[in-house]
């Protein structure tokens, strides 16, 4: 398989699982954040994150990557308990799915609406921010999006455990 292949299979997927979060409703999503951030919150994922992200920001030191971005590479306990505080407050706001913006009545029986609704595939690209890669999907879940990621250097180890 080609890297272009998988990388359109990959958004295929991605797009897939935007639209069933579409579907699935405020409380289906916010239920989706509380459970990412109670399983960033058990200690043996946390452990698991933590020393993942050590052994990356050392790799990343040892190959010469530069100090600023080896620094911003890492994570720690405080920025993990930041994370699962902002998961557990977007999962608490109000639902951003199918919400009224403007409603005008153009003629009689003729009304416009704006109402917000998904874009359904974020793709983003970033670099040396691990904790970036939680905030996303938190706003991308809590909108009803699907999401793909790129992440050049080694961020994206820190969160597969």
């Amino acid at each position: 398989m080609t890297d272009v292949t998988a990388i359109r299979d990959t958004a295929l997927a991605a797009r897939a699982a935007g639209g069933r979060l579409a579907r699935l409703g405020s409380d289906g999503r916010a239920a989706l954040l509380r459970d990412l951030a109670a399983a960033l919150a058990d200690e043996q994922n946390r452990a698991a994150i933590l020393a993942a992200n050590a052994e990356d920001v050392a790799r990343a030191k040892a190959d010469g990557v530069a100090p600023a971005l080896a620094k911003r590479l890492g994570i720690d306990g405080k920025k993990l308990d930041g994370l699962v505080d902002g998961l557990a407050q977007l999962a608490a706001m109000p639902d951003l799915v199918g919400r009224a913006t403007l409603r005008r009545e153009l003629d009689d029986g003729l009304v416009l609406e704006r109402v917000s609704c998904p874009l359904g595939l974020l793709g983003v690209v970033f670099e040396s921010r691990p904790d970036a890669l939680v905030q996303i999907v938190g706003l991308a879940w809590k909108s009803g999006n699907g999401s793909q990621f790129s992440c050049p250097s080694r961020c994206e180890r820190a969160f597969q455990s």
